[in-house]
């Protein structure tokens, strides 16, 4: 059945909350729809969606990739039915778009893909990962979507590129547990319905959160416009380049470049007993310890590092309580933080200062501020992808946490590892994208209790022997930071280095968080 068919759903069944919208429905499944006489035949972009189309071009493709390792090998007809029916369950990852990114949001659409559903490049484990078509995307005319296995005679690995527009790394574990949960119900021979109640298409309209009712009421799009426009007024630098890289390395197949170390279950759980002991959240101490490296790395391959201003980029998830059960999608707004030179001297400081600017951004949900002003400024034709599309740097890294992977599937056992059909889900390493003079992106992940620290590279600026030299580098502190002496903020002490700074911070937030 098509998946934006005039098909409609009763709205008494949605949240207080979505009734009170205009309904955007499509015929997902028989048994997830509800016909009344509410129609309507498409699925408008969310002003971040845009955003990702926006800022997506062939030489800075706004796609990233998910790694899957696995112990065993796939029945093929198996896998493909299950990846058929993860796909009718979220949507977006089989849709195309219909409009161009210079159009007005409202005027761009998703439509169903009339193709069948992208095909896996299956090949044994010596055939290395090709990019026939090239890593850019063209969602105008193929789905953002492609899939690659090789495989021994006991061991699999899957990996996956998934175009920014149609969700965001939480969104893409959501559609991989679809794809396994299938596969394990296939193999079995059991019913198909323990997993579609676990998602429901129709929440897909729920994905914009630019219009929650109380969003609108603690931020005008004007707030949010200054505070975009701070964003674009900061010229942060991109990350120094060691060396003069030959011309080869801008090449198609040097591209993706990404790379992962993975802690033991030790340092792990020490990782967040510290973060604790510490008094801050583990997202705070990796901000801190990657600032440290990113202006260790500037100071060493850059004449005029003190003048410099590093800017991280934070994707930042905005889901409810309550979009558990909604397909992949874009639930996300980002933040932006600026350090310069003066901020490094004190790593103790640094760690207060940003666990203070954290709090705040979270108090006052500073972060959800970028997404009115996206859709504000995606009412005029053109206008984000003129902003998009300048040529100064906008982030010298970026830093994803994608959380606990998994955490609530059933096919967990008890050494917290997925078991589908009796393949065993090894690891699972996301790579985030890389925007223009962002020449490296880290993301950091939890699965079967092991942290992972992973990096993506541009080649033509960081070649893989640097870019295992800034994983690593990062990896040090993280070890450096475990021997930090306890307690910055006992209970009850408000003079405290984190407590002192709290006021400075919420402050200065504004200046540097969107």
């Amino acid at each position: 059945m098509s998946i934006f068919a005039r098909t409609s759903f009763s709205t008494e069944t949605l949240p207080r909350r979505a009734r009170v919208r205009p309904v955007i429905t499509g015929d997902f499944s028989p048994s997830l729809v509800r016909r009344t006489s509410t129609e309507t035949t498409s699925l408008p972009l969310a002003p971040f969606e845009h955003l990702m189309l926006a800022d997506d071009c062939p030489d800075r493709p706004m796609s990233f990739f998910i790694q899957l390792k696995f112990q065993g090998r796939f029945d093929r007809p198996q896998l493909n039915a299950a990846l058929k029916t993860a796909l009718k369950l979220h949507p977006l990852l089989n849709s195309r778009i219909h409009g161009s990114a210079k159009d007005a949001t409202s005027r761009i659409t998703w439509i169903e893909s009339t193709s069948p559903p992208p095909a896996i490049d299956w090949n044994d484990a010596e055939v290395p990962f090709r990019f026939a078509a090239g890593r850019w995307m063209d969602l105008r005319s193929e789905t953002g979507l492609r899939l690659w296995l090789r495989e021994t005679e006991n061991a699999t690995t899957l990996l996956l590129q998934i175009h920014h527009a149609c969700c965001d790394g939480l969104g893409a574990s959501s559609f991989i547990h679809s794809v396994l949960m299938a596969y394990h119900l296939l193999h079995t021979s059991a019913s198909l319905s323990a997993l579609e109640e676990m998602f429901d298409p129709r929440l897909l309209r729920e994905r914009d959160v630019s219009c929650s009712s109380w969003l609108r009421i603690m931020k005008t799009v004007w707030h949010a416009m200054f505070r975009l426009g701070r964003y674009f007024k900061h010229q942060p630098v991109p990350l120094a380049t060691p060396r003069a890289l030959p011309a080869e390395n801008s090449g198609e197949d040097q591209f993706p470049r990404f790379q992962t170390l993975t802690f033991s279950e030790a340092d792990t759980a020490q990782i967040r007993v510290t973060a604790k002991r510490l008094g801050v959240s583990l997202n705070v101490l990796l901000l801190r310890d990657l600032f440290l490296i990113l202006d260790d790395w500037n100071r060493r391959h850059s004449a005029d590092h003190r003048s410099q201003t590093i800017r991280v980029c934070v994707p930042v998830n905005v889901r409810r309580s309550a979009d558990h059960r909604m397909s992949a999608a874009n639930v996300v707004s980002l933040s932006f933080l600026d350090r310069d030179a003066t901020h490094f001297a004190d790593p103790i400081q640094l760690l207060g200062n940003l666990h203070a600017q954290t709090e705040a951004t979270q108090r006052l949900r500073m972060s959800l501020a970028f997404i009115p002003a996206l859709k504000l400024i995606g009412k005029f034709p053109g206008r984000l992808h003129a902003r998009m599309q300048r040529t100064h740097c906008q982030a010298s890294a970026a830093l994803s946490n994608l959380g606990v992977l998994l955490a609530r599937s059933p096919l967990l056992g008890r050494d917290r590892r997925a078991v589908a059909g009796g393949v065993i889900l090894e690891s699972m390493e996301p790579f985030m994208p890389l925007r223009h003079l962002t020449h490296a992106a880290f993301a950091v992940s939890n699965y079967g209790r092991k942290l992972s620290l992973t990096i993506s590279h541009d080649p033509r600026w960081i070649d893989a022997a640097d870019g295992r030299k800034l994983l690593e580098s990062f990896v040090r502190q993280l070890k450096a930071s475990l021997a930090l002496p306890p307690a910055l903020r006992p209970d009850g002490d408000d003079h405290s280095p984190l407590s002192t700074l709290r006021c400075k911070a919420t402050q200065s937030a504004s200046a540097v968080t969107l």
